[in-house]
């Protein structure tokens, strides 16, 4: 009779533990573009990259060659939204918010509820309708001033601009673009590469031109690959 207590019991457990959002694994995870996987403790935290302590080691990660990081004991809501929101599908990330609750974040490294809130903020600001836009575009802007050593301030940049393009507000757009200048040769490239595109949809063809002419002549090193594949596009 004890042992069908103690299995019952266990089964129940297991099912709770089935049913949550998310389980503490006990370490962050920070995947790269080219599919290498750290799993360990984030030691530091920064728009330019990330050092990740993985087994005793300090493995340091550029902002541009990161795919995915993973907090320790994100709910998986949140992992999906932030999913779709790289996928530029607003609609579908805050759907999955939904689904997570204050509990969720309660007790959680502060870093998973700012991240919860950028993901939050962004995907409002690319799916407002003209009623909304500029609500949500000023909490981005004040989530950029509040965490501008975030490793969401250069995404943040470019979809704070590309909300700004949409609300005609070119000259400010330009600058949130321009915020990516402060980061390596890629990011650099895609900034001037973001405001030609701006000069464009303005019909300002030769400023626009001249703007792409600048991203080419970047500096970069040969093994770059972040550059060359912001070049190439």
């Amino acid at each position: 009779m004890r042992y069908e207590t103690f299995f019952r019991r266990a089964g129940v457990f297991a099912v709770a533990l089935m049913s949550c959002h998310a389980i503490a694994v006990g370490y962050d995870t920070v995947t790269t573009l080219d599919g290498t996987t750290y799993r360990g403790e984030l030691v530091s935290v920064a728009p330019d990259g990330i050092d990740i302590e993985e087994r005793g080691v300090i493995r340091k990660v550029s902002i541009v060659d990161i795919a995915d990081l993973a907090l320790d004991g994100e709910p998986d809501p949140l992992r999906d939204a932030r999913r779709f929101l790289r996928r530029r599908d607003p609609g579908a990330s805050i759907e999955e918010l939904t689904k997570v609750s204050p509990e969720d974040l309660k007790g959680l490294d502060p870093r998973v509820r700012e991240e919860y809130d950028f993901v939050r903020i962004a995907a409002n600001a690319l799916n407002a309708d003209a009623k909304s836009v500029e609500e949500w575009e000023q909490q981005l802007v004040q989530f950029l001033q509040k965490n501008a050593r975030s490793h969401r301030f250069y995404e943040g940049s470019v979809i704070l601009g590309d909300v700004q393009a949409r609300m005609g507000k070119f000259g400010e757009a330009a600058a949130s673009y321009g915020n990516l200048e402060r980061g390596p040769p890629a990011l650099q490239i895609r900034s001037a590469t973001a405001r030609a595109s701006l000069l464009m949809g303005q019909g300002k063809f030769p400023e626009a031109i001249t703007q792409f002419k600048a991203a080419k002549k970047i500096t970069t090193s040969e093994d770059d690959t972040a550059s060359v594949r912001q070049k190439l596009e």
